[in-house]
């Protein structure tokens, strides 16, 4: 990450052991920041702070409001993304990990602020534990592999399928196919990797490489990419077909 950004990642660290005080077990930078591929003005500044326990309604608003866009400018440009979950959503990775609270924040935008209490947990949640198992930087607190249960293989291919079929509504094309391609690679050899490290790796295996060169091309900092959407449609089956198949054939 830039020098802004590394700077405003010590001062959320500073937040978040002020805020949870002795109830924070870690905080953990996961995403592009630590997968690779991260770029300013592309990619989020992602970390997820785990707690002892369940934190209260009233602390969880303080917390909030003290990493707000207001209080803690974030000098990156889709800002920032911050989960808070409990030491046992952390240690026991399930379909939809519950969470206590999660922040959005960026000049754009604003503040878009969640709490979890009486909600039901969170898919994505499930991704961002088993990023922060695997590849995740301590940025206070224990190791990332004392605090993050290993999720199983089966559970992981049903949140890529569940991120393919919502990012067929709602994102844009070269999202949609670099996307794919790091579903594809857990698929073929679970590795969790970036949607770049995704990308390159799909190149050659038989998808529309000119696709994937213009949506690595974006995300690298170009122009939009147009991307024919016959090619993103087609790249999206295959993968959901190859994620649905490799529970049941998992690599030896």
């Amino acid at each position: 990450m830039t020098p802004e950004a590394e700077d405003y990642l010590a001062a959320l660290t500073g937040v978040l052991r002020a805020r949870l005080g002795n109830g924070l077990v870690g905080g953990y930078l996961h995403g592009s920041a630590v997968l690779g591929g991260w770029h300013p003005e592309r990619s989020d500044v992602d970390v997820l702070a785990v707690c002892a326990g369940p934190v209260a309604a009233g602390a969880l608003g303080d917390l909030a409001a003290a990493v707000s866009v207001r209080s803690l400018p974030c000098p990156v440009t889709r800002g920032l993304e911050l989960g808070v979950v409990t030491a046992a959503s952390a240690a026991t990775p399930c379909a939809e990990p519950r969470f206590e609270l999660d922040v959005t924040s960026s000049a754009a935008a604003g503040d878009m602020v969640t709490l979890g209490h009486d909600r039901p947990g969170h898919a994505d949640y499930l991704l961002h534990v088993a990023v922060c198992r695997a590849h995740g930087r301590a940025i206070a607190g224990l190791p990332p592999a004392e605090v993050f249960g290993e999720a199983s293989p089966a559970l992981l291919d049903a949140a890529f399928a569940a991120e393919l079929a919502w990012a067929a509504a709602n994102a844009p094309p070269a999202y949609r196919v670099l996307n794919a391609c790091r579903a594809w690679c857990y698929a073929a050899e679970r590795r969790i990797v970036s949607k770049v490290e995704g990308g390159e790796w799909a190149l050659g295996r038989g998808a529309d490489d000119e696709a994937i060169r213009a949506a690595l091309a974006e995300q690298r900092g170009g122009a939009a990419a147009a991307v024919d959407p016959a090619a993103v449609e087609a790249l999206t089956a295959r993968v959901t077909a190859e994620l649905s198949g490799a529970s049941r054939y998992p690599p030896a």
